[in-house]
C-alpha cells in the first residue's frame, strides 16, 4: 500500500528535458556526469514543498535565471502526482514565458496524471499543449490555481488551503513548518553546507526543543551574535510588512494579467480590423462591379431611347403625311360630297355604249366610201358635243 508522499516527477518541455518521468516510490540513486541534470532533479523538489519563492534556494544562480532555466515557455511544466489523504493528487507548475520574465503558476488537480492531458500526438511525436487548453481540459478534474498560502496550507493541513488536502507536512503550527521549511532547504544545499553551517542549521531548527546550550554563542561570537540580532530584527520587519509585500505581488500579478489581457484584447481588436477591412474591400469590389453594370445598363438604355427616339421621329413624319391625306380626302369627301353612284353607273353606261358603236364604226371604215366616212365623223362629233 502506497504512504502519504510524491510517488512521480514529470517534466514537460522544461529545464534540460523534452520529456521525463522518474518514479518516487522506491529508492532512487543518481549517478552521471556534471551538467546531464542530477542537482535539477533534487532543487525542483522545492516547487512542492517550499510555499514562497523568495524562501527557495538555487545556490549559484538568482532566481530569474533559475526560472528561465526551468521553464523556458509558456508550454513549460514540472508536475508532482502525490498519494494524499484524498487520494491521488497532483501539483504542479506551469511558466508564463519570457513576456511575463519567465514567472511561474502553481496549480493543483485530482487524480492521476495523465499524458493526454499535457500532449498532444503528431506524426513529429508529443507536442505540449498550450496552458489554457491544459485548464480547460483539467476542468473536471478540479483544476485550481495556488498562491503561497494556499500550498502552505494544503501541505500542513493549517489554513486556507483552497479545498486541497496534501497532508504531505504534518506539523503542529505555522512555527513547525517554518522550521521544516528551512531543515528541507538545508538538505537540498547540504553538499555547500560546512560543520559550522550545517550546526547553525540544526540549532537553529531545533531551538524550542533544547531547553539549553552548552556554549553560550552570546560571548564566544559576539559580534556574529549581534550582525544576526540586526539580521533578525531585518527579518522580523519583513515579516511586519509581509501582507503588503504579499498584496503588493497580488497587485504586480494582476497588473500582469492585465497587461496580457491587453496584448491579447489588442491582437484580437488587430484581427478584427484586418476581417473587417478584408470584408469592405470585397464589398467595394461588389458595388464597383454593380456600378460597371449599372453604367453599362445606362448605356444601352440610352442607345435603345435614341433608337426609339428616331422611331417616334419617323412615326411623326408619317403621321403627318397620314394627315395631309386625310385632309385631302376630307377635300374630295366634301368636293363630292353631292355625287350619286346610280347617275353616274348609268352614264358609264352610256359611255360603254358609245364607245362599242365608235369601234364598230372603226372596223367598216376600210368598206366604206370617204364621204361617208366624213359624214359619220361629224355625226358623231356632234353626238360628243351634246
Amino acid at each position: 500500500m502506497l504512504t502519504t508522499g510524491p510517488t512521480r516527477l514529470i517534466f514537460i518541455s522544461a529545464a534540460k528535458f523534452s520529456y521525463a518521468e522518474v518514479d518516487l516510490t522506491k529508492p532512487l540513486h543518481l549517478v552521471g556526469p556534471n551538467n546531464v541534470g542530477k542537482t535539477t532533479l533534487v532543487n525542483v523538489l522545492q516547487l512542492l514543498y517550499v510555499d514562497k519563492e523568495s524562501h527557495m534556494s538555487f545556490p549559484g544562480y538568482s532566481w530569474r535565471d533559475t526560472k528561465s532555466y526551468y521553464f523556458p515557455n509558456r508550454q513549460s511544466y514540472v508536475l508532482f502526482e502525490c498519494m494524499t489523504p484524498e487520494g491521488m493528487q497532483v501539483v504542479g507548475a506551469y511558466g508564463k514565458g519570457p513576456a511575463e520574465g519567465h514567472d511561474i503558476q502553481r496549480f493543483a488537480f485530482s487524480g492521476e496524471f495523465e499524458k493526454g492531458d499535457f500532449l498532444n500526438s503528431t506524426e513529429e511525436g508529443p507536442v505540449p499543449r498550450e496552458v489554457e487548453t491544459v485548464k480547460q481540459t483539467l476542468s473536471l478534474k478540479e483544476f485550481r490555481e495556488l498562491e503561497a498560502r494556499n500550498l502552505r496550507a494544503a501541505l500542513t493541513g493549517i489554513g486556507e488551503s483552497d479545498g486541497l488536502n496534501l497532508g504531505l507536512v504534518p506539523v503542529r503550527d505555522h512555527n513547525g513548518y517554518s522550521k521544516f521549511r528551512d531543515l528541507f532547504k538545508g538538505l537540498i544545499r547540504l553538499r555547500q553546507l560546512d560543520q559550522s553551517a550545517l550546526k547553525e542549521t540544526l540549532c537553529s531548527t531545533y531551538a524550542s526543543e533544547v531547553e539549553s546550550l552548552e556554549v553560550n554563542l552570546k560571548e564566544a561570537h559576539a559580534e556574529e551574535f549581534e550582525t544576526l540580532q540586526r539580521h533578525r530584527r531585518d527579518i522580523e520587519d519583513l515579516e511586519r510588512i509581509e501582507p503588503d509585500i504579499e498584496e503588493a505581488l497580488r497587485l504586480a500579478h494582476r497588473q500582469s494579467a492585465l497587461r496580457r489581457r491587453l496584448i491579447e484584447t489588442l491582437i484580437q481588436l488587430l484581427q478584427a480590423r484586418s476581417r473587417n477591412r478584408t470584408v469592405l474591400r470585397a464589398a467595394k469590389r461588389r458595388l464597383r462591379h454593380q456600378l460597371q453594370k449599372t453604367e453599362s445598363a445606362l448605356q444601352k438604355r440610352d442607345k435603345r431611347k435614341r433608337v426609339l427616339e428616331e422611331k417616334r421621329d419617323k412615326l411623326n413624319r408619317k403621321l403627318g403625311r397620314l394627315e395631309g391625306e386625310e385632309e385631302e380626302l376630307t377635300r374630295l369627301t366634301e368636293e363630292f360630297s353631292g355625287f350619286n353612284p346610280e347617275q353616274a353607273r348609268s352614264r358609264i353606261d352610256e359611255l360603254e355604249d358609245k364607245r362599242s358603236q365608235l369601234l364598230a364604226d372603226i372596223k367598216s371604215v376600210d368598206t366604206d366610201d370617204p364621204e361617208q366616212i366624213r359624214s359619220r365623223r361629224d355625226r358623231i362629233e356632234k353626238k360628243i358635243h351634246r
